[in-house]
């Protein structure tokens, strides 16, 4: 299958910081990403993949913010209205990283297969 370098730069920060942020063993989905990424000058997409790194990683406090608050007896839904709003800007920012990614780069062959996280395989 042909993916995007977007697209597996994004996956591959997300699954960077899970691995930093939970339990879950991604040790494998990590090894993959990487694999696909050596085949290219890590100079031409370090400060992108930086970008995005960081662009998900607030991202994900947001949500653990939002998921924080849900998970009180007597949840502030204007609070989480306002986490969903930055949340919303958030990805705003994520994908315009995403389509300066997409128009700098080919779309990579890969053999991917889905992790499902929490599932006993």
């Amino acid at each position: 299958m042909k993916m995007p370098m977007s697209e597996i730069l994004d996956r591959y920060t997300i699954t960077q910081i899970r691995s930093e942020r939970t339990e879950r063993d991604v040790s494998e989905e990590l090894s993959f990403y990487e694999e696909a990424l050596s085949d290219h000058d890590s100079s031409t997409y370090t400060l992108l993949l930086e970008k995005l790194y960081d662009t998900n990683l607030e991202l994900w406090k947001v949500e653990e913010k939002i998921n924080s608050i849900i998970s009180q007896a007597d949840p502030d839904y204007s609070a989480i209205g306002n986490f969903a709003m930055r949340a919303r800007h958030i990805n705003r920012e994520r994908n315009e990283i995403k389509e300066e990614i997409s128009n700098s780069f080919d779309k990579i062959t890969l053999h991917y297969g889905k992790v499902k996280y929490g599932l006993l395989l």
